[in-house]
């Protein structure tokens, strides 16, 4: 997959009202993953995780809000697409995707939010940009209300994360999430169950500035 994440706090709505088909979601099983090299990371890892802001290294990234220079490592990634979009769903008339939303041969949905990580030794915070599949009524409402002012008043979906991010030891496929809908303009928050996963793990309590820089130099090499 290619092409950069835009700010990744934002989100507009491109996304027409699907034609309903057939009955609701299931996760897209995938198998064991793959084995990983001896960085945590396949080669395609790289090709899917993007900075939400341009960077050569983990020093220094330009921000895509102030589009200004700023010390420091990189605070955000994504994945342009749900893991299991292909190229070739752009070709039928029952798939579609934007930077926010996602169909797959009318029956798979997906929405676009943000795992927030808590910095612990800093005033930021980290997030990851993630897909996760909703069911075909909870996409519905949400998509129903993503310029409603009210939406900030929906109770949480439930949802499967449909994102692989490589720096984890584990996969990160098929997680228990909770979709939380936020403000107009702002993308859902995705917070994991509490589970021992490492990513579970680290949303709980955080991480440092150090763990931070340790992903830029995982995804920004090569």
């Amino acid at each position: 997959m290619a092409g950069r994440l835009g700010r990744e706090a934002s989100g507009g709505n491109g996304l027409g009202r699907p034609k309903r088909k057939g009955p609701g979601p299931a996760p897209v099983h995938r198998g064991q993953p793959a084995a990983r090299s001896a960085t945590g990371l396949k080669g395609s890892d790289l090709r899917v995780m993007l900075p939400a802001m341009s960077a050569t290294d983990a020093h220094q990234h330009t921000c895509a809000c102030c589009a200004e220079p700023h010390d420091g490592p990189p605070l955000s990634y994504g994945s342009p697409a749900p893991v299991s979009w292909k190229s070739r769903y752009r070709l039928r008339r029952d798939s579609e995707l934007t930077s926010d939303q996602c169909m797959i041969k009318g029956k798979h949905f997906y929405v676009h939010g943000l795992v927030e990580i808590p910095v612990r030794d800093s005033d930021e915070t980290f997030s990851w940009g993630v897909w996760v599949s909703l069911s075909e009524d909870n996409f519905g409402r949400m998509h129903d209300l993503w310029e409603d002012p009210a939406r900030e008043q929906e109770p949480p979906y439930f949802g499967w994360l449909s994102t692989e991010l490589p720096v984890y030891p584990e996969s990160t496929l098929l997680l228990k999430t909770h979709v939380r809908t936020r403000e107009v303009g702002r993308r859902p928050l995705i917070e994991l169950e509490p589970t021992e996963h490492p990513l579970a793990v680290e949303q709980r309590e955080g991480i440092t500035m150090d763990r931070v820089r340790e992903f830029a130099g995982l995804l920004l090499r090569g």
